[in-house]
């Protein structure tokens, strides 16, 4: 083996030592993402991202690679799945035609007290769709479940944004599939135009007006002016998720925390989190995504970037 690839190796090994570290302090047995460690090595050590999620019940990495570049990691992604899915259908293959694709795919390992989870998005290229094509193709042209309002939103939106779907992408895991859309909200004054029209997508979906008031009253203090944030909308066959998570980039722990705190008071919360960010040696959260839905609280997440990259995928959008 050569000095630099010894010196990558050894580079992976640390930040899935970290990982273990993080998950550990969550009380999580590592044990079962061994495997996913390992075959995904050569991605994890470019490009690692870490996110736990409310409750602090759970942890995930992403990572990401390029199925076409002769690394072999569609065949590594298929015989993962096919781990991961023994004992249920994996239909049709998961991996089947990531090749083709023809660009990077994001990855997601989760582990959890139901044991570990693998998801694959394909992503599209940046900027290429309206908003109306987007829905098309994640609704499959229907539109279905949305209400006249929603569409109404979305599309005002999409004009106020001019390239408004930045991507539109396909996550499969092995229990099925389903859509995904992720657009960019950039925050140039403490409350804009933009993020007016993003209230207004919350009110037609019924997100809660709690936390469509908390959105508006903290925008300015978690979004400093000329850094974006991310909105990311959920679709499926059936319609779109009543749900918009907005994503915050760069966020002090301490603002974790306070956010945190407000609508998930976990005992020891900021010890918890704390100690995740010194296991993987990191002082600010990469981004922390509030989920506003139509049920109370909101949901939670934040995530770490420890790769050796700069990564898009500490957002929600590529």
């Amino acid at each position: 083996m050569s000095a630099s690839k010894e010196a990558a190796v050894e580079r992976a090994a640390e930040r899935a030592a970290r990982f273990s570290l993080a998950a550990t302090s969550l009380g999580l047995d590592v044990r079962p993402i061994v495997p996913a460690l390992v075959a995904l090595a050569p991605e994890l050590e470019r490009c690692f991202v870490v996110r736990v999620a409310s409750g602090l019940a759970s942890i995930a990495l992403v990572t990401r690679g390029d199925p076409a570049d002769g690394s072999g990691l569609g065949e590594r992604l298929g015989d993962l799945f096919a781990a991961i899915g023994a004992g249920g259908d994996v239909s049709p293959p998961a991996t089947s035609g990531l090749e083709e694709h023809g660009g990077p795919v994001a990855v997601t390992i989760g582990l959890g007290d139901e044991g570990v989870s693998l998801a694959i998005e394909k992503r599209s290229a940046p900027g290429g769709f309206s908003l109306a094509t987007a829905l098309g193709m994640l609704l499959g042209g229907s539109c279905a479940g949305l209400s006249t309002g929603a569409a109404s939103s979305l599309l005002d939106l999409g004009a106020h944004l001019k390239a408004s779907a930045d991507a539109v992408s396909d996550e499969m895991d092995p229990r099925g599939r389903h859509g995904r859309m992720a657009f960019v909200l950039r925050a140039d004054q403490p409350l804009d135009d933009g993020a007016r029209r993003v209230e207004g997508v919350m009110r037609a979906l019924g997100v809660t007006e709690p936390q469509r008031r908390w959105f508006v009253k903290t925008y300015g203090a978690l979004a400093a002016p000329g850094r974006a944030i991310s909105a990311r909308l959920v679709a499926s066959p059936e319609g779109l998720s009543r749900e918009v998570g907005v994503e915050y980039h760069a966020v002090a722990i301490e603002d974790v925390v306070k956010v945190w705190t407000t609508f998930d008071p976990l005992p020891a919360l900021g010890t918890r989190l704390g100690a995740i960010a010194g296991a993987l040696n990191v002082e600010r959260a990469a981004a922390f995504e509030v989920h506003f839905r139509s049920t109370e609280p909101p949901g939670l997440s934040v995530t770490f970037d420890i790769g050796a990259e700069p990564s898009s995928l500490a957002s929600i959008t590529p």
